[in-house]
């Protein structure tokens, strides 16, 4: 406990930076348009019960509608169908949802190239540079892709289909049998204890993420990105 009322203690003192990764929800937030063909999702509508009025005098609230993955998430394990049967939000163990991040930042490359992919030789670059990335962490892709946030056209970067900049992944092996990992599947060999970062020095400050999915529940809650509905 005394780890714990430490970290308490630094959070509250300025001494550890805690980054909020979330952004309100509108009715312009992106949302993810599949084949006409196939369920959609809905965009955020916000509907308004009372605002200290006579419809409640003491009291304002909202209700709010949209899909389960509009805004910042992190996919619980049942999301895919490669998945089905894995854990959903309600049963992911806590200690997977906190743990030390290593944050790789492309936003010049993204910015320049808005169809930009991070490749196994990006990885290997940066752990050259860097240091292994930690055992059991967490990989943050820094993209700048938020800029976009309030226009759905812009953050689509469509030209036929929808892109964003990712991490690389190979055809299927029956066009072309990778004679390597890709960036999405990549891990390290021999995982050591990581070096501070360049690419985080924002602050001498510790930092650490926790998240809960948001597939397989009515509700989530995160401090690295699930929804959060706009401020009332």
């Amino acid at each position: 406990m005394t780890d714990l009322a430490s970290l308490a203690a630094r959070i509250i003192d300025g001494s550890i930076e805690v980054i909020d990764l979330t952004s309100p929800l509108h009715a312009r937030t992106p949302i993810l348009q599949l084949p006409p063909e196939w369920g959609q999702t809905q965009t955020f509508q916000l509907e308004e019960i009372s605002r200290y009025d006579d419809r409640g005098p003491a009291w304002y609230w909202n209700n709010f509608r949209t899909g389960e993955h509009t805004g910042t998430h992190l996919d619980a394990p049942n999301h895919w169908v490669t998945g089905k049967d894995l854990d959903d939000v309600s049963q992911i163990p806590p200690r997977r949802l906190i743990g030390p991040a290593v944050v790789i930042d492309r936003v010049k490359e993204a910015t320049a190239n808005p169809d930009y992919l991070l490749d196994v030789a990006d990885l290997e670059d940066f752990q050259r540079r860097a240091g292994q990335l930690p055992e059991n962490g967490w990989l943050l892709f820094r993209t700048g892709w938020s800029a976009r946030g309030d226009d759905p056209e812009a953050f689509a970067n469509a030209d036929g289909a929808a892109r964003t900049p990712r991490a690389s992944r190979p055809p299927p092996p029956a066009t072309w049998p990778p004679p390597t990992c890709s960036a999405s599947e990549w891990r390290p060999s021999a995982p050591t204890p990581a070096r501070p970062s360049a690419s985080t020095r924002r602050s001498p400050a510790t930092r650490r993420c926790s998240g809960r999915a948001s597939t397989g529940s009515p509700s989530s809650a995160t401090s690295t990105g699930c929804p959060r509905p706009a401020r009332s």
